[in-house]
């Protein structure tokens, strides 16, 4: 997922009030967060990863503790794992969903594991709801790790014409070989070292 290049200019527009010894940081959600001057010591201006984050090499961690690798491809920066949180980045709890029925009239953020078996987390993550990553939905809440959001269409489109367009740009960023694809997995290069897999989908009716 593509990493916002200045995380802080992206997401907010800071107001500094000397009059009131404050820092007011005014949200992109319309909330306005006060901090006293008295308890800043320092402000970073970050690239989504920290200081010393290099794209390609360094890694991102969930509020789960789950570890992503990054992969640069391009000028965009993208996670080169599926998504495995239970939590959103404010720590609030994304619904565990494994009733079909329950998936099938659901209105609010869910997720499941694949085939609701636990064991498929760590290599293919989690099937997330619409409701989950839509800001409308989820009240403005973020699946992605601090710093990271959910890729715009037009954000993908910068990868596909990158790429040759959609029917070229798969194979290269597909795994190559047959481990976890189908055979014969005709045109995968991973090229990119994006390695994408299989990691299924969940039908509106709740089945995998």
């Amino acid at each position: 997922m593509k990493k916002a290049s200045l995380l802080i200019f992206a997401l907010v527009f800071i107001v500094l009030k000397l009059s009131a010894q404050s820092l007011y940081v005014h949200k992109s959600d319309g909330n306005v967060v006060e901090i006293p001057l008295s308890q800043i010591d320092s402000i970073t201006f970050t690239n989504g990863g920290g200081p010393g984050f290099e794209c390609g090499t360094s890694t991102v961690n969930d509020l789960d503790g789950n570890v992503y690798n990054t992969v640069l491809i391009g000028s965009q920066c993208w996670l080169g794992e599926n998504l495995k949180t239970t939590k959103y980045n404010d720590g609030s709890t994304i619904p565990l969903i494994t009733d079909a029925s329950v998936w099938d009239t659901l209105t609010m953020p869910g997720f499941a594991w694949y085939e609701n078996n636990q064991s498929n987390k760590e290599l293919y993550g989690g099937l997330y709801n619409w409701f989950s990553i839509d800001n409308e939905s989820n009240g403005g809440k973020n699946a992605c790790p601090e710093g990271w959001h959910v890729p715009s269409d037009a954000e993908w489109t910068i990868l596909t014409d990158l790429l040759g367009g959609l029917s070229a740009g798969g194979g290269k960023l597909k795994e190559a070989g047959t481990t976890n694809w189908n055979p014969p997995n005709t045109g995968a290069t991973n090229e990119t070292g994006f390695t994408a897999l299989p990691g299924g989908y969940r039908e509106i009716s709740g089945q995998f």
